[in-house]
């Protein structure tokens, strides 16, 4: 018995040995969950253990360590890294980065500062991928203990849960970079409350950095049997700067060993995403594929890891260049990405040039095909889920109202507004050049609008000029039958008093000339006789009163037809009455 006793404890020493790659350390196990390392040794450069572990565990890690002094310094810093992570907690948005480590990332260093002779310790969750965890601690310090404690694995939820990961063009923004959206953050509009959707994704992120700052692990600890985790990089992956960037290859091997896999062993269900496209054709009006190797690199390690691909990318092309075929590429920058006219949005009131990220209506489009997918895969349980949008079958109304601003930002810019049309997904403003006569020009394509506002810069306008404007509305079925009231910019105030009053009167009426023939295809002819009220303070703002009046003259002739009828009936009345007192007279007459 004394004999086997020493075996085993010679057994345990020697696999204490081998399991660590520093000597002095010791390991022992208070219960079978739990692996206790104690050193009690100063840390000259940084101390490394490797830890055997299962794959598809979560792991309890506790660090314990006492400051020293030295150099004069009172504060001494601690860094630990864990498995693949390099640079960050596991747990985002926890600390500021450490200053002198002039880290650019938003997230936050797993990094502790120490007192000289006090013992303290930091405690994260980590997730096994493979079958060793490597712990590694830095700094001036002495490490006293590792302590790593098994967790029980996870149950499934009540309701799935779909984790998004990826970078800026998926993530949810702040309302100060309205209007640029991120798809993830329109993803819910498509599927019922039965379905929880985090959106892990963050802008500068690649499968590199991803995994290396702790966001990787960071839903790994979190990810519950039955749930989904969707995967899109590429556009950081295939960049040059540092950190970010990565090969191919190594794309590929991330997705497949550490993405695909990290998501299985916990009973998740991994789902790879293409990227979206970016804005860029060829001069014969051809889509130009974004980063075309990152793409195929993907959906190569979709095959050979037998998962679900949603080809974002390919139904992103096709979508794209439908806009740009039927409207214009102009289009695409005016309502799709974060290229809006200047003046419009107070975020980017200089305008933007951005050919990669997008405004709300381009990110809901881009989570409309994301959903979609989902229902084609027939992926279970969250396809059940899928709401799909109404597609339109009539066109939108008209817009009422617009409203002129020139001084909301800048001077500069006259800004103008109008209140959202039912069933419009976007709008298209047209511009005419008018004097006293009338209009000099017909009205002319000016730009799209996603929402209810627009601007014309003063660069867009000659100087000097006096232009009128009117808004349609627009969806898939083509455009509203008629467009708002006009409203106007005059630069010469005598100019526009005649000129309003010319509209009043209804003397403008052949000056506005048939429409030309619009992005849509469709033949609308303006509505040159109808009459405009301006308000009475002599504003900008033009009352809607066409439809108004319209059925305003229709009660009153309805009113007038009834008021005849009613005299005729009184004169018939009255006319009888008499006729009857004549009759009645005269027969009194013949009595006597």
């Amino acid at each position: 018995m004394k004999m086997r006793r020493i075996v085993k404890a010679g057994l345990l020493m020697l696999c204490a040995v081998m399991m660590l790659r520093v000597e002095k350390a010791y390991a022992s196990e208070t219960d079978t969950n739990v692996m206790v390392y104690e050193y009690g040794e100063v840390i000259e450069k940084n101390i490394t253990t490797e830890i055997p572990v299962a794959a598809g565990t979560n792991y309890k890690v506790k660090v314990t360590y006492t400051g020293i002094d030295g150099e004069g310094k009172k504060l001494k810093p601690v860094r630990i890294y864990y498995e693949e992570v390099m640079y960050d907690q596991c747990v985002p948005n926890i600390q500021p980065a450490y200053k002198e480590d002039n880290a650019d990332d938003r997230s936050g260093l797993l990094y502790e500062v120490t007192t000289p002779g006090v013992t303290d310790s930091r405690e994260f969750t980590v997730a096994a991928i493979d079958d060793v965890l490597t712990i590694i601690v830095a700094g001036d310090a002495k490490l006293e203990k590792i302590e790593v404690t098994a967790e029980e694995p996870k149950q499934a939820g009540n309701k799935p849960t779909i984790y998004l990961i990826g970078d800026s063009l998926v993530q949810t923004y702040r309302s100060s970079y309205y209007p640029m959206t991120g798809w993830g953050q329109m993803l819910p509009e498509f599927f019922t409350k039965d379905v929880n959707i985090v959106n892990r994704a963050i802008g500068g992120r690649s499968t590199l950095n991803f995994m290396n700052q702790g966001r990787l692990n960071d839903v790994l600890i979190n990810v519950r049997p039955g749930d989904y985790v969707f995967v899109t990089f590429g556009h950081n992956d295939g960049g040059s700067v540092a950190g970010r960037a990565c090969s191919v290859a190594d794309y590929k091997r991330y997705l497949k060993d550490y993405y695909v896999e990290g998501v299985r062993q916990r009973g998740g269900n991994p789902v790879l995403v293409t990227l979206g496209n970016q804005n860029i054709f060829t001069k014969n009006g051809e889509v130009i594929q974004s980063y075309p190797d990152y793409v195929n690199a993907m959906r190569e390690a979709a095959g050979e890891k037998d998962c679900p691909l949603i080809d974002l990318n390919e139904k992103s092309k096709a979508f794209f260049k439908s806009v740009y075929d039927q409207y214009g590429s102009q289009a695409l920058k005016d309502i799709v990405f974060n290229c809006a006219r200047a003046g419009i949005y107070q975020n980017y009131i200089d305008g933007g040039g951005d050919s990669t990220h997008f405004q709300t209506y381009g990110a809901t489009r881009l989570a409309e095909f994301v959903a979609e997918g989902v229902k084609e895969l027939e992926l279970p349980v969250i396809s059940e889920y899928y709401v799909a949008p109404v597609k339109a079958t009539a066109v939108p109304g008209n817009v009422g109202t617009v409203k002129l601003d020139l001084k909301k930002y800048d001077k500069k810019y006259l800004h103008m507004d109008w209140k959202a049309v039912k069933g419009a997904e976007f709008y298209e403003i047209e511009r005419a050049s008018i004097n006293s006569e009338g209009f000099v020009t017909d009205f002319e394509h000016l730009g799209y609008s996603a929402e209810g506002m627009f601007a014309d810069p003063e660069n867009y306008r000659e100087a000097g000029t006096n232009y009128a404007y009117r808004v349609y509305a627009l969806n898939a079925a083509g455009r509203s039958e008629k467009p708002s009231a006009i409203c106007w910019d005059a630069v010469d105030e005598s100019v526009l008093e005649e000129f309003k009053g010319r509209l009043e009167r209804g003397e403008l009426g052949a000056a506005v000339k048939e429409e030309p023939e619009t992005m849509m295809g469709e033949d609308n002819e303006a509505e040159g006789d109808e009459k405009k009220n301006a308000s009475d303070n002599g504003s900008d703002d033009i009352k809607d009163g066409n439809e108004k009046n319209d059925t305003f003259g229709t009660v009153m002739a309805v009113v007038m037809i009834l008021a005849a009828i009613l005299c005729a009936a009184c004169v018939f009345f009255l006319v009888e009455r008499k006729k009857g007192v004549k009759e009645k007279t005269d027969s009194v007459s013949d009595d006597k």
